[in-house]
């Protein structure tokens, strides 16, 4: 494919039959190395290639991106490691991307930092149905049990 932002083309690579998991794979390393993880996991998650799948986790772990190493083990069902998880939020955290820190934290078991990334957190919006609901669970929280 030409063009990866042909919608059309993308749609008939991912899901016509005829076309083969060699090339559904060689085109999601065409979207690793343009820096679109998301796109090439639509291919991955169709042929399951382990090989590809490790090299999308190890670009997410070097840009600090806790939601497609979140991806990765889904696809590959198999946990990322601790070590893995640290260098995810180190980088995630350098990068001023707080709830990737907070979450990639976490998950390699270090509460301390996760919740010096939750610090930096901003504070949700003052209006919306997001915090309309926090609100109401806070509500909740202090109302006296019945």
């Amino acid at each position: 494919m030409k063009n990866l932002d042909d919608s059309v083309l993308k749609r008939q690579r991912n899901y016509d039959a005829k076309v083969s998991d060699a090339e559904r794979n060689a085109l999601a390393m065409r979207y690793v190395e343009a820096d679109r993880p998301v796109e090439a996991l639509e291919l991955l998650e169709r042929t399951r290639d382990r090989d590809g799948l490790l090299r999308v986790r190890a670009w997410a772990v070097e840009r600090g991106d806790a939601f497609v190493v979140t991806q990765t083990e889904r696809f590959l069902r198999d946990q990322a490691t601790a070590d893995e998880w640290r260098r995810t939020a180190e980088k995630a955290f350098a990068a001023g991307r707080w709830h990737h820190a907070k979450t990639a934290w976490e998950r390699a078991g270090d509460e301390a930092a996760a919740a010096r990334a939750a610090e930096k957190l901003p504070e949700p919006p003052p209006i919306g149905p997001g915090r309309r609901l926090l609100l109401k669970q806070e509500r909740d929280e202090e109302a006296p049990a019945r």
